[in-house]
């Protein structure tokens, strides 16, 4: 599994952060603190059309890989939920995406530690909506992990 460059290992789990045991391998990163894991961690996907859905599924199931990269972080199987909902849905607007609502339905109800998406086009293509995320995200202590890196949208240095 390829790890973005914020992730680093720490086989002893001494740095900073939160270990994990995935695979032999412990992966770590000192953004994430247990109140992040004790709450769910949401792998969000989507795709533009039903065409893509239909006929592009190895980017679903590279985007379902997100579960695979939470589980290294530590978060347990049973605190991550997939929100895909949206696959067949355009990214231009966040008219008719009910996972997107259900996603900051549960971030502004607490019980979001990290949203997990491949990339931010899969967020969606309108800035608005990324950027009420990323409020969101920052208000209720929620993570982003990004393209395999995460964010925390509360430090404006890493946004």
């Amino acid at each position: 599994m390829a790890v973005g460059p914020a992730c680093h290992k720490d086989p002893k789990g001494e740095k900073g952060g939160k270990s994990m045991n995935h695979g032999g391998a412990t992966l770590t990163n000192p953004l994430i603190t247990l109140e992040h894991l004790r709450r769910k961690a949401i792998v969000y996907l989507r795709q533009s059309s039903l065409e893509q859905v239909e006929k592009n599924t190895g980017s679903q199931a590279f985007q379902r890989n997100q579960v695979e990269l939470a589980q290294a972080y530590g978060w347990p199987a049973d605190l991550i939920e997939v929100i895909d909902q949206d696959l067949g849905k355009s990214g231009c607007s966040v008219d008719r995406r009910t996972g997107w609502q259900r996603m900051l339905d549960q971030i502004g109800a607490n019980a979001v530690g990290c949203v997990f998406a491949v990339n931010i086009s899969r967020l969606g293509r309108e800035l608005l909506p990324i950027e009420h995320l990323r409020v969101m995200a920052m208000y209720h202590g929620v993570l982003l992990c990004l393209d395999g890196r995460f964010v925390d949208p509360a430090n404006p240095n890493d946004t």
